[in-house]
């Protein structure tokens, strides 16, 4: 009698030959396959709040770091579920405040204050830093139903006037420049940089025509402020987005959109029924964070002005056992 036992066989039952379910698949790629157990997850609640910053390191709450108060650890998941964001920033403010004035052949540049404006407001202010020189302008709308801005020259020396937003100091930046025979209506608008859209113009210089310039649009007074865009990044290396964007521009962590007749000083409420985003990292878990670096920025990404104000969220972090 041979002393080799009996070749095991994959006919019997699981608790007979001692394998997993799984190896009794008998066709297909799952045949005798061992499967492993899913690791399971947990999840915390974090919040992050502009005022627990280093104020000496981080004057303003629109660019801050955040240190947790343990390193999170195989982190997979980061859910942006409640929070709160002062609104609305200003829809006149430093980066799209000028323009140059040109008075026959006198170059001036016009600084409107920032601040919050209406198309009224936003009428008298153009209408007093255009007088700030030799010449005097009235600025009115004509129109309450189209809101647009009425330019007149009505004292001084100069003969003709030009609003110089395509070739002034201060002009709007496309994605294509200083490429022959590319105008900006052919490429996308990288940057605001000048007043003249705030205004109702465009990107192109426009000339008195018997002392009078008209807008061929109502002011823009929503587009600057309308979107916040929410930037994360962890220790200081690793950018945490979740929203693609055009023209090659730095992908966010979120965008708020807000409502541009809330009054100033007032704050945007972030709940689950009306906001929520996920972040994932990526295929893979990360491994450890302990510090986080919150940015607001426009979408041209340049900081924000919170006027001193601050800002809170609440982050649902899924981290593996």
């Amino acid at each position: 009698m041979s002393s080799m036992s009996a070749p095991l066989s994959l006919t019997g039952s699981p608790n007979e030959t001692k394998l997993v379910p799984s190896a009794f698949v008998t066709s297909g790629s799952g045949s005798a396959l061992q499967t492993s157990p899913r690791r399971k997850t947990k999840v915390i609640y974090v919040e992050v709040n502009s005022y627990d910053r280093n104020y000496a390191n981080y004057k303003t709450a629109a660019d801050f770091q955040w240190a947790f108060p343990s390193a999170l650890k195989e982190v997979i998941r980061i859910d942006i579920v409640e929070g709160s964001i002062p609104v609305p920033l200003y829809n006149v403010d430093e980066g799209w405040n000028k323009f140059t004035l040109l008075e026959d052949l006198v170059a001036r540049t016009i600084v409107l204050r920032p601040g919050f404006y209406n198309a009224a407001s936003l009428a008298s202010e153009l209408q007093n830093q255009l007088n700030a020189g030799a010449n005097t302008f009235s600025v009115t709308v004509p129109s309450a139903a189209t809101q647009r801005f009425c330019i007149t020259k009505t004292a001084g020396p100069a003969t003709r006037f030009a609003f110089m937003f395509g070739s002034g100091d201060f002009i709007d930046k496309f994605d294509v420049q200083n490429v022959p025979f590319i105008s900006p209506e052919n490429s996308g608008l990288f940057e605001v940089a000048c007043a003249g859209r705030l205004l109702g113009f465009g990107s192109e210089d426009v000339q008195d025509k018997a002392g009078v310039i008209n807008a061929p649009f109502p002011p823009d007074l929503e587009s600057m402020l309308r979107r916040i865009y929410l930037y994360l990044n962890f220790d200081a290396t690793m950018d945490l987005t979740s929203v693609k964007r055009g023209l090659g521009r730095k992908e966010p962590s979120g965008i708020f959109y807000c409502d541009a007749d809330s009054p100033p000083g007032t704050t945007k409420f972030l709940t689950k029924d009306s906001w929520n985003n996920s972040i994932y990292p990526g295929p893979a878990p990360i491994s450890r964070i302990r510090l986080l670096t919150v940015s607001l920025r426009d979408q041209f990404y340049r900081s924000l002005n919170l006027n001193g104000r601050e800002l809170t969220l609440l982050l649902e972090v899924t981290m593996m056992e």
